[in-house]
């Protein structure tokens, strides 16, 4: 399973030689990764003048550049860098870079090319295996626009968002009705929204939205493992942040093979368990070597079970 990153794109992710939020940023992010491109190709595939967490040299520009008012020595990734060293141990291999690239012509502040520029950065310095461009073509500073946008990228993508590992959310750059949609329409997904704080430039999770998903998922879980339906519960965590907890996934997993009389399976499941949750399954052991006094015990528990759970069909075919 994938560990991804979903970044959207501004105008202050590029910053050449001392120059950030240059005026025509779409033509100059332009000539740059046309140039960077070439010289990928040059390099069979592989730049010298790159380091992570800093940027790349461009020392074989010689060309002048007349919004940098000289050539294009260094160019850095004043947001992107630091996030990606911020979650360089988490082993990212997916990331979707957001970017504008509006039609029918595209706008000065459109940042598809500066899109292309760090996804050539992420490959070489992160050796990231999967990058990706998703284009906006409509206005991304109007809210209703890209909340259909989003609503409906996320549809599309909900099967690999919901089986990843883990997923990531960034939510400083772009243009505030992209990262209010993103947030919006993602908050019922698995995914940790981040970002950098203007006080420290420190990153952070914004724990409100994981919060608020969480107790969306304890809300549908609770009344299922209430009335014993454990199987359906570990369907719904599965699909939940809470499929993170491996002794709640797997001390549901024993309930439910006790429930169908698995005891020898439900034996091997107790035993990855904490030693807290194990002291209260000593009769496991008893029901796994078919004892007769223990099996009884537990054929009358589950019908007074399926009694509780109004199950009077079931309840009939055990009985009888």
């Amino acid at each position: 399973m994938a560990k991804a990153l979903f970044y959207p794109i501004g105008n202050s992710d590029i910053q050449v030689n001392s120059h950030l939020r240059f005026e025509r940023f779409y033509e100059v992010t332009q000539k740059l990764a046309q140039l960077l491109k070439d010289e990928v190709k040059k390099c069979n595939g592989k730049l010298k003048r790159i380091s992570q967490g800093q940027g790349i040299e461009f020392q074989f520009i010689k060309e002048e550049i007349e919004d940098l008012q000289g050539k294009a020595n260094t160019i850095t990734f004043p947001i992107f860098a630091p996030l990606m060293e911020h979650l360089k141990n988490r082993g990212i291999d997916s990331l979707y870079l957001i970017a504008t690239s509006q039609q029918p012509s595209p706008q000065r502040q459109d940042t598809i090319w500066a899109a292309e520029l760090i996804k050539i950065y992420a490959q070489q310095s992160y050796k990231i295996s999967k990058v990706e461009i998703i284009k906006i073509t409509n206005n991304p500073s109007d809210y209703n626009l890209m909340s259909k946008f989003f609503k409906d990228l996320f549809k599309q993508m909900f099967p690999e968002i919901n089986t990843n590992l883990e997923n990531y959310a960034f939510l400083t750059t772009g243009t505030p009705a992209m990262t209010t949609s993103i947030a919006l329409n993602m908050v019922s997904l698995p995914v940790k929204h981040l970002y950098v704080s203007r006080e420290d430039s420190k990153i952070y999770e914004v724990n409100v939205f994981s919060e608020l998903n969480r107790e969306r998922y304890i809300a549908i879980v609770t009344p299922l493992i209430l009335n014993y339906e454990y199987g359906q519960a570990i369907k719904v965590i599965q699909q939940s942040p809470l499929r993170a907890n491996f002794q709640l996934v797997n001390l549901l997993e024993v309930m439910k093979e006790r429930v169908l009389f698995n005891f020898d399976k439900a034996m091997e499941l107790i035993h990855l368990c904490q030693e807290e949750l194990r002291k209260e399954f000593t009769d496991l052991s008893n029901l796994a070597q078919k004892e007769e006094k223990a099996i009884l015990l537990e054929f009358l528990a589950l019908i007074e079970l399926n009694f509780k759970k109004g199950d009077y069909l079931i309840l009939d075919v055990q009985v009888f």
